[in-house]
């Protein structure tokens, strides 16, 4: 897994994405040391930059449970905290698209 694919997964992937990405990151080192480079590097970038906040949400789990999650449980709630930073991420850039759009008109 290479990490454009990791970075996709976490931004867009699906539950079941994050589910085989994990499973992927516990039987395999490899996969592991690049999911968390991946992760710290976009977790560094501001919230504006580049939805870093589900990145952050990937590196706090995967050094703290992500190996005795077996049944997913704490990745379901991971997922959904992550899913409403980028929805939330998306709604401010769209409210201020749309208030510069309005200011553009009003000039």
């Amino acid at each position: 897994m290479d990490s454009e694919t990791i970075a996709a997964t976490i931004l867009g992937g699906s539950l079941a994405d994050w589910h085989r990405l994990r499973d992927a990151a516990v039987v395999d080192p490899a996969v592991l040391a690049r999911l968390l480079v991946v992760c710290k590097a976009r977790a560094r970038l501001p919230d504006s930059q580049d939805n870093a906040e589900p990145f952050r949400c990937w590196v706090a789990y995967a050094e703290s449970v992500m190996d005795r999650d077996a049944d997913g449980a704490v990745l379901q709630e991971v997922y959904a905290d992550a899913r409403w930073f980028i929805h939330t991420a998306s709604c401010a850039k769209l409210a201020s698209t749309m208030a510069d759009g309005v200011k553009k008109r009003f000039r």
